[in-house]
């Protein structure tokens, strides 16, 4: 996943920056969603398509300020997760409603 992701970042500084971000905080982002989805494939989805938001905002995350930097990270991962989590959700009662129909 890692080198998929080092693709979309252009500068060398940003990928060093990016690379350390991703071995220092990719467990913690992990298991914030985890406790959340409380599924492995879902919760590494959500940290993925976090650290797509990530790259989006890497002038935002400052590396000297560790507590920050490991708070803003966890709210991403945990703001992905809800949204995977109400994707499901929806996807579900989506489907339950065409299969309810489908019975009459």
């Amino acid at each position: 996943m890692l080198a998929t992701l080092m693709d979309l970042i252009d500068n060398p500084e940003e990928k060093r920056k990016f690379e350390q971000l991703f071995i220092n905080y990719q467990q913690t982002m992990y298991h914030t969603a985890y406790r959340i989805l409380k599924n492995q494939h879902d919760a590494e989805d959500a940290v993925q398509q976090a650290f797509i938001r990530v790259i989006d905002h890497l002038s935002d995350v400052d590396e000297n300020d560790v507590g920050k930097t490991r708070s803003y990270l966890a709210i991403i991962a945990r703001n992905m997760a809800f949204d995977v989590y109400r994707k499901k959700k929806r996807e579900m009662t989506h489907t339950i409603s065409y299969d309810e129909h489908e019975m009459f």
